[in-house]
C-alpha cells in the first residue's frame, strides 16, 4: 500500500512538471469518456434500466399479430383474450389519444388522455401520489366519470394543489371528477397526462365490428407463467377467433410481448449503434494519448535509464508509468462525468421526443461507477505499451547519446506508427 502511495504521488509531481503535457491528455480523455459515459447513460436509461413498476419482468403487451407484426386489437378480440387465456394475472385495455380539458376557470388545454380498463394501474403495480386509481367498476357502463391527472398536469395546470381530489375538470365538454394524481414518473402509455377509466361504447362491442381495431392492452402474468408461453395462448386463441370470424380474423392472431422489450425495439438498433461509434472515438482517444505517451517516453530515456542503474526492476517502472496513466485517465474521467452530465441534462430536455424513457436517463451511481471502471481500463489501455517501451531493459544503450538518437527514438517511432495504422 505504501509503494502504490509513493507511485501516486510521484506521478502527481510527473505531470504538474509537464503542464501542456498533461492538459492535452486529460483533454482528450475527458471528451471520450465523457461522450462514453454520456451515451452509455442513455443505453442504460432506455435499454437497461428496469422499468419502474412492481416486478415489470411480469409485464407484457398484448396485441394482435399481423403478418409478423404487433397492431391493435378489436375490443371483441380483446375480450375474448381476456376471457380464456390461462396466463395472466390481470389484464387491462389502454386506448391513447386526446382531450382537451378545462378547469380552475382556464383556458381549454388538448392533453394525451388514454382509456384504460379500471385494474390498469393495479396491473402496473404502482400506487397514486395523491388520491386514489380506479376501482372495480369504475369503467362499468354508466358509472360516474372520473380521472385521473399525471403528475406534471397536476403541477403545471392545478399549481400542485392538494384540493384537486374531488374537484371537477371538463374533458372534451363533460364533467369529470378528479379522483387521484399519477406518481411524477408515470406516463405509461405514450406519454399520458391524463387518464379516464374505458366504458365500452355499444359500437365497441357491436358483433360486426370485431374487424376495428383500435386498442392495445397490459397484462401481467400470472406465477409460473411466462411471455413465450403467454404468447403461444394468445396465438391459440386468435387461431381459434380465425375459425370462427375469417371475415375479420383471418389475417390476426394473438400475441404477449415483454413490456420493455416492446416500449423500446425501435430504438435499441440506433442507440446500440451509436453506442459502438463512441466506443471506436474512446480507441481513438486512447491511440492519441498513447502517442503523447510515447514521446513523453522518449525525452525522460535518461530518468529510465538512471532509475534502472540505481536498482530499479523494470516492472516497477512500467507500474509507475501506468500509474501516471490511470491517474491521468482518472483526472480526465471526473471532467469527463461533469461534461457527460451536462450533455445528459441536455438531451433530455432538447432531444428527440420519440425516443422511449427518455425522461428517466440521468447520471447516478451507476453511471458514474462505470465511468471509473472506464478510467481504469483505458488508463492501462493507453499506458501500457509507452511503458513497456520505456522500461526496456538495454540500460547500456539507453545511457549512450548514439542510441538515444537511434534506435531508441526509431522504436518509438515505429509504435507511433503502429498506433496511427491502428
Amino acid at each position: 500500500m505504501h509503494s502504490i502511495l509513493q507511485d501516486i504521488r510521484y506521478a502527481t509531481r510527473q505531470l504538474l512538471k509537464a503542464p501542456g503535457f498533461t492538459a492535452s491528455a486529460v483533454l482528450t480523455i475527458a471528451l471520450a469518456i465523457g461522450a462514453t459515459t454520456a451515451v452509455f447513460s442513455i443505453v442504460y436509461g432506455v435499454l437497461i434500466k428496469p422499468l419502474p413498476y412492481r416486478e415489470p419482468s411480469q409485464l407484457v403487451r398484448v396485441a394482435s399479430v399481423n403478418r409478423g407484426r404487433d397492431v391493435p386489437m378489436s375490443v371483441l378480440d380483446y375480450l375474448d383474450y381476456k376471457a380464456q387465456n390461462h396466463s395472466f394475472a390481470d389484464i387491462a385495455a389502454m386506448d391513447p389519444g386526446t382531450a382537451n380539458m378545462t378547469g380552475n376557470g382556464s383556458q381549454p388545454v388538448r392533453l394525451r388522455s388514454t382509456r384504460v380498463g379500471a385494474s390498469f394501474f393495479h396491473v402496473l403495480g404502482i400506487e397514486p401520489a395523491l388520491g386514489r386509481f380506479f376501482a372495480t367498476g369504475d369503467d362499468a357502463q354508466g358509472a360516474p366519470h372520473v380521472v385521473v391527472l399525471s403528475y406534471g398536469t397536476w403541477k403545471a395546470h392545478f399549481g400542485g394543489d392538494p384540493r384537486i381530489v374531488g374537484q371537477s375538470v371538463l374533458l372534451d365538454g363533460e364533467a369529470y371528477t378528479v379522483i387521484g394524481v399519477a406518481p411524477s414518473w408515470m406516463n405509461y402509455p405514450q406519454k399520458s397526462e391524463v387518464w379516464v377509466p374505458m366504458q365500452f361504447q355499444p359500437f365497441e362491442t357491436d358483433p360486426n365490428n370485431r374487424g376495428s381495431h383500435s386498442i392495445y392492452a397490459v397484462a401481467r402474468l400470472a406465477a409460473g407463467a411466462t411471455p413465450d408461453g403467454a404468447n403461444r395462448d394468445l396465438a391459440a386463441i386468435g387461431a381459434q377467433l380465425a375459425q370462427r370470424f375469417p371475415d375479420s380474423n383471418a389475417e390476426f392472431t394473438g400475441g404477449a410481448f415483454p413490456m420493455q422489450a416492446q416500449m423500446v425495439q425501435n430504438a435499441r438498433g440506433a442507440l446500440l449503434t451509436l453506442l459502438g461509434a463512441v466506443g471506436f472515438v474512446l480507441l481513438v482517444a486512447c491511440a492519441n494519448v498513447a502517442n503523447l505517451l510515447l514521446v513523453r517516453a522518449s525525452a525522460r530515456e535518461t530518468e529510465m535509464a538512471v532509475r534502472t542503474a540505481l536498482g530499479a526492476g523494470r516492472w516497477r517502472i512500467v507500474r509507475q508509468l501506468v500509474t501516471e496513466s490511470i491517474l491521468l485517465a482518472g483526472t480526465g474521467a471526473v471532467f469527463g462525468v461533469l461534461l457527460a452530465n451536462w450533455v445528459v441534462d441536455a438531451v433530455v430536455a432538447f432531444g428527440p421526443r420519440g425516443l422511449p424513457r427518455l425522461d428517466e436517463v440521468g447520471i447516478d451511481a451507476r453511471i458514474v461507477v462505470f465511468a471509473a471502471l472506464l478510467a481504469l481500463v483505458t488508463g492501462a489501455l493507453f499506458g501500457i505499451v509507452p511503458a513497456l517501451h520505456a522500461a526496456r531493459p538495454d540500460i547500456s544503450g539507453m545511457l549512450r547519446a548514439g542510441a538515444r538518437g537511434s534506435s531508441g527514438r526509431a522504436g518509438a517511432q515505429r509504435m507511433r506508427h503502429g498506433l496511427v495504422i491502428a
